[in-house]
């Protein structure tokens, strides 16, 4: 509701733009960290970004595909984030379990 709103008043164009830089500035942070607090900062900027354009994704779908397509389309997006969320956490437990850094 938050950013749909958002969106009503700046228009869509500048809170998919305010949402990309806040989830770019994220990863930039997350990219030099060197402390766990830093790392937490970074993950709410992403988290935060990703938040938003996962919200904004339905308007946007909805200017931009007809309406038959609408169905497809927003079950494609949300597809698309499936492997990531399921193999992700098995790659960073590997990671963590199978290299030299190991548990810090």
């Amino acid at each position: 509701m938050l950013v749909g709103r958002l969106s009503d008043i700046f228009s869509r164009r500048w809170v998919v733009i305010a949402f990309n830089v806040c989830a770019l500035i994220g990863a930039i942070i997350a990219a030099c960290a060197r402390t766990i607090p830093t790392l937490i900062v970074a993950n709410v900027f992403t988290g935060f970004g990703a938040a938003g354009l996962l919200s904004i994704l339905f308007f946007v779908i909805g200017e931009l595909v007809f309406n038959k397509a609408r169905g497809p389309i927003n079950s494609l997006m949300f597809v698309t984030a499936v492997p990531w969320s399921t193999f992700g956490p098995v790659v960073i437990r590997a990671l963590i379990e199978h290299t030299k850094q190991g548990y810090l």
